[in-house]
């Protein structure tokens, strides 16, 4: 193999490596632009600071099928609630996957915080809170938008009344974007 070769294939080498590199850090940069955002800096429960338990662990605690960020204190809460109500998982820089990521775009701390506001929900505890029927919505609309990236055509607020009983029928997604 000649010097020439050698340096085409070193060339392709680091091109691959390099390639590889930044789709790593997509999902970093991302990340890091979802904690710009200073909802997301707070625990959505208790309003606790989250950065120093970022900077003492590099570690942090999220409802995945919420779209939030919490503090320890409350993930503990968030655990007798079931997978189903509130996924807890930890996440780290490095180690958060695109999926991941696709749920806080579309929930994040301050979508939620709104949502349950509009419902008179933001101060009530975390069982009643997060086993309501808003919080089946919104959970359910979540996953819509993730899975199937379906819209809700108007911006108007969605009351209790209008809400889809999720537990006795099966709602689609189609059913969840006309509402």
């Amino acid at each position: 193999m000649c010097i020439r070769d050698r340096i085409l294939l070193l060339k392709l080498i680091i091109k691959i490596k390099f390639k590889r590199m930044q789709k790593a850090n997509k999902t970093d940069v991302a990340f890091m632009k979802l904690m710009e955002d200073s909802a997301n800096q707070e625990c959505v429960d208790c309003r606790m600071p989250l950065l120093p338990y970022i900077r003492q662990s590099n570690i942090l605690y999220a409802s995945i099928n919420n779209g939030i960020f919490i503090c320890p204190k409350c993930s503990e809460l968030h655990a007798p609630l079931g997978e189903d109500v509130s996924r807890i998982v930890t996440v780290s820089l490095g180690h958060i996957d695109e999926k991941e990521i696709k749920y806080f775009k579309i929930g994040g701390n301050k979508s939620f915080m709104e949502f349950m506001e509009k419902y008179e929900l933001n101060g009530a505890a975390t069982e009643m809170k997060y086993k309501s029927k808003a919080a089946n919505y919104y959970r359910a609309r979540v996953v819509c938008r993730k899975t199937l990236s379906c819209r809700r055509k108007s911006k108007e607020p969605v009351y209790p009344a209008q809400l889809p009983n999720l537990k006795r029928e099966k709602t689609s997604c189609r059913k969840i974007a006309i509402l």
